[in-house]
């Protein structure tokens, strides 16, 4: 499942990506993750953003992978006891 919006010149926002754990390790989060960059460079997005939880390891070595580099964190949002991280994908 994917879920996202996209918007000419602005980056395009990654809300939900989620794949359920009986078809995980087998390369469709990154082939869906890999459809939004291609359509948000296609509907001319500037880049994508999302965040994503500062402890799940799995999704960070994902986006890591596609190029999307932390810019913020965001202290204790998780009830206070977890970051979240924003991570961004310039296209320029």
């Amino acid at each position: 499942h994917l879920l996202g919006w996209v918007g000419a010149g602005m980056p395009a926002d990654l809300l939900t990506l989620y794949v359920p754990p009986t078809l995980r390790r087998q390369g469709r989060a990154q082939a869906l993750l890999q459809a939004l960059l291609s359509h948000a460079r296609a509907a001319g997005a500037s880049g994508l953003t999302l965040e994503v939880r500062a402890d799940n390891a799995a999704a960070l070595q994902l986006y890591h992978a596609a190029g999307l580099r932390v810019v913020h964190r965001r202290v204790g949002y998780y009830g206070g006891s977890v970051d979240a991280l924003v991570l961004r994908h310039d296209f320029s």
